[in-house]
């Protein structure tokens, strides 16, 4: 799973396997280690629950995204490539969340294993 943060945003992008491991058992987790003690550490966490809209949390170096079931399921059985909420702070800010299929890259990076991910739409589109 990936990560991206950038202002007040979050983005995650999740491979073919994550998706599966997310429809079957509700939940996909990573952890970020920046040493070797718990404090040093960042868990980020998405999971199913049984809410209205896709929020976030953030609590003991863990970073929590809850995705509604119906919304989950939706996501993971259709060719929706996406799932988005801005998430309400207070009256002044909010979260952007975007949780996404990975798609392959268009050009292959070197060193970077694609094997997982979802074969990319445009692809098809560049080889008419």
């Amino acid at each position: 799973m990936k990560l991206r943060i950038k202002g007040n945003s979050l983005r995650l992008r999740l491979t073919q396997s994550e998706i599966q491991e997310f429809q079957e058992k509700g939940i996909v987790q990573e952890v970020i280690k920046f040493g070797i003690t718990p404090l040093q550490r960042m868990n980020y966490i998405i999971q199913q629950f049984d809410g209205k809209e896709v929020i976030a949390s953030f609590d003991s170096n863990t970073m929590t995204v809850n995705v509604p079931k119906p919304i989950a399921e939706n996501w993971v059985t259709t060719n929706q490539v996406g799932v988005e909420n801005r998430m309400e702070i207070n009256n002044e800010e909010d979260l952007f969340i975007l949780i996404e299929k990975d798609f392959q890259c268009l050009k292959p990076r070197p060193g970077e294993d694609e094997s997982e991910m979802f074969p990319n739409p445009s692809e098809e589109i560049l080889k008419c």
